[in-house]
């Protein structure tokens, strides 16, 4: 005599609907998870913006001039700071403006995103956050 009817596993119709919930769930987080990491990817772009020139200011009060460098390494050893490995998120790179022996010289400090869109984050010397687009004063 059988007291309880136990159903094992799931019916077809039931895993179908999981799966179409769980699509319907990760076809709205998935562009917001993108969005998110893109805004983080910004935030570190920018944060190592104002170091470099943190230390592009105390490198100019040391020698009396700033160090400009196209290598993302040089930056790292030249000017003591610790920048992620170069061919990473961003490239970082920085540049005298106007040309040299032109006074007063400003340096402009770039990171140029690999992969992606390739947008690129600039901060000169006189600026105090970092804009989208080409080095320009502010």
């Amino acid at each position: 005599m059988k007291i309880f009817n136990v159903k094992l596993g799931f019916t077809l119709i039931e895993i179908i609907i999981v799966i179409i919930i769980v699509g319907l769930l990760a076809t709205f987080a998935l562009p917001q998870y993108i969005r998110t990491q893109e805004k983080a990817l910004d935030n570190e772009a920018r944060a190592n913006l104002v170091l470099i020139q943190a230390a592009e200011n105390i490198y100019n009060t040391e020698s009396g001039s700033f160090y400009a460098s196209s290598v993302h390494s040089d930056l790292n050893s030249n000017l003591s700071i610790a920048l992620p490995p170069a061919g990473g998120k961003w490239n970082y790179s920085t540049v005298i403006t106007p040309a040299a022996g032109v006074v007063p010289a400003k340096v402009c400090a770039r990171a140029t995103r690999n992969g992606g869109d390739a947008r690129t984050w600039t901060l000169m010397d006189t600026c105090t956050t970092p804009f989208l687009g080409v080095c320009t004063p502010c």
